[in-house]
């Protein structure tokens, strides 16, 4: 496989990792599509955001009104996902660098102070 990669995930509450095998093939990715993050519910200004974008008015026919304001609405979140949370998957990828260091540390000096870090980095997920 020309563009296969292996990555040691953090171990959580084992003493064996898993290993995450990502398997790539030579076509070009399509654009990303929308995905809808649960984490947004959970966020106080999320309903602000939507009532606020809902409400804009849009002078057309009833079906083409709800594609133009789900279109806008899509545009809306992601802009308000990067702003409000930043890149998830960045974010998630130095939370696991940080888990990765303690778990090393921990190995290296098994000590009650390593062990708590690391255990406090892992809730970091």
């Amino acid at each position: 496989m020309p563009r296969t990669s292996v990555q040691q995930l953090p171990r959580f509450g084992s003493n064996h990792a898993p290993l995450l095998t990502r398997v790539s093939s030579d076509f070009q990715q399509a654009l990303a599509s929308f995905r809808f993050q649960n984490m947004w519910c959970y966020h106080s200004d999320f309903l602000q955001v939507v009532a606020a974008c809902w409400a804009l008015p849009v002078h057309l026919s009833r079906m083409a009104r709800l594609k133009e304001k789900l279109m806008r609405l899509k545009q809306q979140l992601r802009h308000w996902n990067k702003t409000t949370f930043g890149d998830v998957f960045r974010n998630l990828s130095d939370a696991e660098a940080t888990v990765r260091i303690d778990e090393w540390e921990y190995d290296q000096n098994p000590s009650d102070d390593n062990l708590m870090a690391m255990n406090w980095a892992t809730t970091l997920f």
